[in-house]
C-alpha cells in the first residue's frame, strides 16, 4: 500500500506539467497540511516541597512560591507545651481523686456469719468514716477487725466513689482441746478460738488430747494442738472404713506420731490405730467381733496398728498387752481363725 491516498492527489493542468520522467514522477499535494497556531513556549519544573507534595507547574513569567520559614520560638514551645500537659492532666486528675469530697467514705456494707455481730464490725470501722477512700489502705481495715477471735479472714473491696464493702469469713470449730482454763474450741489447723463452755453444741466437736508427755502446763496444750489435724485426718479414715464406729466418736488420745487411741460410742472398748493403716484392723476387727465376745469377753482395748493380726487386751486383764506371741487366742484374722 502506498503511503499516501491517490484520491488526496490531483494532477497539474497540462500546460503545468513539467516534462521529462523526473518532474513525472514528482507530485504535488492539493490539499495543504493544516497549520499550527504558535503557542508561547511552557517551562515546566520541579521545586521541591518541604512537606512532600506535588510542586506546582510554573510557566515563564510566573516565580515559584516562597516557602514560609517556621517560627523558631513556636518549634520550642510547642514541645514544651506538650510535655507540660501531659504530665498536668494526670496530677491534677490525682490531685482531683485525693482531695474531692466526692471520694469521702460515706456507706459501709458489711457480710457477716452467725458469730461475728454486724455492730461490731460497723463500730470498729466508724472511725474510717469520713476519710478519703481512695488513700485508705486495706490494711488499715484488716488490722480494725483482728481483735475478734472468730473473724478467720476479712475479704475487702472499695467501691467508688463513696462505698467500702466488707465480707467476714467465720472461723469453724473442728475439735475440742486443753486450755489453761479448760477446754477450747480449735479450728482445723489446731489453733485455739473461744473456750468451749457456753458454745452450742461444743460437744460435738472431737475431743483431742496430748501425749502422756508433757503431761500438763503450756507445752501440754501446744502438743494436743498440734495433734489436731492428724487426728482429724484419722478420724476421717475410719469413716472412709466404718462409719458408724466415726459417727460415734468422742476422743483421740495422741500416742506420739501418727498413733492415737481412739473412744467412740459405738465400740465397749477404744482402738490403738495408725494413720493410713486403719481399714484392714478393723475389717478384722468387725468380722471378728461375735467370736471375741464368746471367747475372750469384755476388751480393755484392741489394737489395730499391725497389718493382718488383731492385738486384744481383755478387760479383766493385768493391764498387759496381749500379744500374738503370748496368747494365741487374742490374735485372730478375719475369718476368726488363729494366725501362726
Amino acid at each position: 500500500m502506498s503511503r499516501y491516498d491517490e484520491s488526496q492527489l490531483t494532477r497539474l493542468p497540462r500546460g503545468e506539467q513539467e516534462t521529462g520522467s523526473a518532474s513525472a514522477k514528482r507530485r504535488r499535494f492539493a490539499t495543504p497540511l493544516p497549520e499550527v497556531p504558535p503557542t508561547e513556549p511552557t517551562v515546566t519544573g520541579t521545586v521541591g516541597d518541604p512537606t512532600g507534595g506535588a510542586a506546582p507547574e510554573l510557566r515563564r513569567g510566573q516565580r515559584a512560591p516562597r516557602r514560609k520559614r517556621r517560627s523558631r520560638w513556636l518549634s520550642l514551645v510547642r514541645p514544651a507545651a506538650t510535655a507540660i500537659f501531659l504530665v498536668a492532666l494526670p496530677t491534677a486528675v490525682g490531685l482531683w481523686l485525693l482531695t474531692s469530697p466526692r471520694f469521702a467514705l460515706a456507706e459501709l456494707e458489711v457480710t457477716v456469719g452467725e458469730r461475728v455481730e454486724q455492730s461490731w464490725v460497723e463500730g470498729r470501722l466508724e472511725p474510717l468514716v469520713g476519710h478519703n477512700l481512695v488513700r485508705l489502705p486495706l490494711a488499715e481495715v484488716e488490722r480494725r477487725l483482728d481483735g475478734h477471735p472468730w473473724i478467720g479472714s476479712v475479704s475487702i473491696r472499695k467501691q467508688l466513689p463513696a462505698a467500702l464493702s466488707v465480707e467476714v469469713e467465720e472461723r469453724r470449730p473442728a475439735a475440742r482441746v486443753p486450755g489453761a482454763d479448760g477446754l477450747w474450741l480449735a479450728d482445723a489447723s489446731g489453733r485455739p478460738i473461744v473456750p468451749a463452755e457456753g458454745v452450742a453444741g461444743e460437744d460435738g466437736f472431737l475431743l483431742v488430747l496430748p501425749p502422756p508427755w508433757p503431761p500438763e502446763g503450756a507445752a501440754a496444750r501446744r502438743a494436743a494442738s498440734a495433734a489436731v489435724p492428724r487426728a482429724l485426718a484419722v478420724a476421717a479414715e475410719l469413716a472412709l472404713t466404718r462409719p458408724s464406729w466415726a459417727a460415734g466418736l468422742e476422743r483421740a488420745e495422741a500416742l506420739g506420731g501418727d498413733e492415737f487411741r481412739l473412744v467412740t460410742e459405738a465400740l465397749p472398748f477404744p482402738l490403738l490405730v495408725r494413720a493410713g493403716e486403719i481399714e484392714p484392723g478393723a475389717e478384722y476387727l468387725a468380722a471378728a467381733l461375735p467370736a471375741l465376745a464368746a471367747r475372750i469377753g469384755d476388751l480393755a482395748v484392741a489394737d489395730l496398728r499391725f497389718p493382718g493380726r488383731l492385738v486384744l487386751r481383755p478387760a479383766a486383764d493385768d493391764s498387759r498387752m496381749i500379744s500374738p506371741a503370748t496368747a494365741d487366742s487374742a490374735s485372730m484374722n478375719a475369718t476368726g481363725k488363729k494366725v501362726s
